[in-house]
């Protein structure tokens, strides 16, 4: 009785942290189809969202919201060729960082980069960008993948590499500033863990947290959401997000924040499955459920954060 009354006492406190709701499919047909979707972000009015979506290829696409709907979405002007995704919108709106295997020299004719490296385009319309230029060294490194770029009002700027100089051999998270066009020699986060992947960081415009993927010990879930918050250049121990967001045997990844930080956006396949409750009738059915938006593939979800709950659980490590 006593192992019931803690579990759903800890499933209350978890339930609050995202204000007793649970998460929803984000644009359902439009946005989070029967392809796979993954890494949101919004223009400053919050009227345009980018994201990734693709199969045999990724590519970076947007859609634009019109009287409360999300309309089709469009190719990104610079994507469409190489793979393309991560794609993160500064705060002011005025750049695009994302992660491509493009060649250094954009040559169509040249074979894709055997990396991924992070990349930038700066505003030049509503939806026009300019051409990418590849972020210089300390950022990329020859023959390091460097992906999920994100960077505070500030120019905190936030990224995940694997097996890079001096980081646990894993995909880690690193930090740097951005003066310009320049940016400081990264250093790997604190509350990285040594033998697993801290990866996907995403930070709030005030620098303020931080909530990242990681499958380190203690987790419900092959891959979890975990929060961290913080302050005077030390962050806290991470928070997992709990049951509410975090399922055994589902990987969630991509986390994202609304405008005002006030919604998690996420992705994973966790939605419901026909096939595991009913017996197909026939082959038309199968076609049907391949070809829906709970097909087993990366949809988007969203829930509202209930951040001052979560930042007055935050314990501090001195």
């Amino acid at each position: 009785m006593r192992i019931s009354t803690l579990f759903f006492c800890g499933l209350l406190c978890y339930t609050s942290l995202t204000y007793g709701q649970t998460p929803k499919l984000f644009g359902e047909g439009v946005i989070s189809t029967p392809f796979r979707e993954w890494t949101t972000t919004f223009t400053p009015d919050g009227k345009t969202v980018y994201f990734s979506q693709g199969a045999s290829r990724y590519a970076i696409v947007y859609s634009e919201n019109q009287n409360g709907h999300w309309q089709k979405p469009k190719l990104a002007s610079f994507s469409g060729l190489w793979y393309d995704t991560d794609p993160f919108i500064s705060l002011d709106g005025q750049r695009l960082y994302f992660c491509s295997n493009r060649p250094a020299d954009q040559d169509p004719a040249a074979k894709p980069d055997k990396n991924f490296h992070i990349w930038m385009v700066q505003k030049t319309g509503n939806t026009t960008w300019s051409s990418p230029v590849c972020l210089d060294t300390p950022i990329n490194l020859p023959g390091v993948n460097s992906w999920y770029p994100s960077e505070s009002m500030d120019g905190h700027f936030y990224f995940h590499s694997w097996n890079r100089p001096g980081g646990h051999g894993y995909n880690d998270i690193y930090a740097s500033i951005r003066n310009g066009n320049t940016f400081s020699p990264p250093t790997l986060l604190p509350f990285d863990t040594a033998g697993y992947n801290s990866q996907e960081a995403r930070i709030s415009g005030d620098d303020e947290y931080m909530l990242f993927v990681s499958n380190r010990p203690g987790g419900l879930g092959v891959s979890d959401l975990y929060i961290s918050f913080h302050k005077d250049k030390e962050w806290s121990k991470p928070q997992n997000l709990g049951p509410a967001i975090n399922t055994p045997g589902i990987a969630n990844m991509a986390p994202a924040l609304s405008i005002d930080g006030s919604i998690l956006y996420f992705t994973n396949n966790s939605g419901p499955h026909p096939a595991n409750t009913k017996k197909l009738a026939d082959y038309d059915e199968l076609l049907k459920e391949m070809n829906g938006v709970y097909n087993g593939l990366w949809n988007i979800y969203y829930v509202p954060l209930n951040i001052p709950d979560l930042r007055a659980k935050a314990v501090w490590e001195r």
